[in-house]
């Protein structure tokens, strides 16, 4: 089908449209809908906005949840070790203020022992103490003779234990 807009009628359907969009009512209702669909879609576009703007808000809350998570686990963490610190140093001192000189002596001691190395056995001599213990690593051994500047070395022995170096040691400290 052809159709010259200069010479030809316009097709019926085309026409009916002309004659239907010509009257003042139907302009109105045609421009109401149009204001409607331009307002509709000014509101979609605000919301999408709006929405992406919360998801960035929500995804940055969620962030900052996780960091004060961690950092609240590290904290327990924390304060459960140093509940037990504080707690052995209660025993230590119950023990020091027992009024046994002996034990004053053996908490002197134990003060001078780090985390890592500990003691199996202890001997009193008239010029101190030959203790023998273990340590996991020749540097808690280091640290055992750091922490006593007055002590020496007398045997050091090592072995491989399941997961880890376990060294055998034997020092004589003088008499605190």
């Amino acid at each position: 089908m052809r159709f010259d807009y200069l010479h030809d009628a316009p097709p019926e359907a085309v026409g009916r449209l002309r004659l239907l969009c010509a009257t003042p009512h139907a302009r109105g209702i045609l421009s109401f809908l149009s204001m409607a669909a331009v307002v509709l879609l000014c509101a979609g576009s605000l919301e999408a906005l709006h929405l992406r703007s919360a998801q960035g808000a929500l995804a940055d809350a969620q962030a900052r949840l996780d960091r004060t998570s961690t950092a609240v686990a590290i904290v327990n963490a924390r304060a459960r070790k140093l509940r037990a610190w504080i707690t052995l140093d209660r025993q230590i001192r119950a023990i020091r203020e027992s009024g046994s000189l002996f034990a004053e002596k053996l908490t002197l001691l134990a003060d001078r022992v780090p985390a890592r190395a500990w003691l199996t056995s202890m001997e009193s001599g008239t010029d101190g103490y030959d203790l023998t213990g273990r340590a996991l690593g020749i540097d808690a051994v280091g640290d055992a003779l750091d922490a006593n500047p007055a002590a020496r070395l007398i045997a050091l022995r090592a072995s491989v234990g399941r997961d880890m170096r376990i060294v055998d040691f034997q020092m004589h400290v003088p008499t605190p």
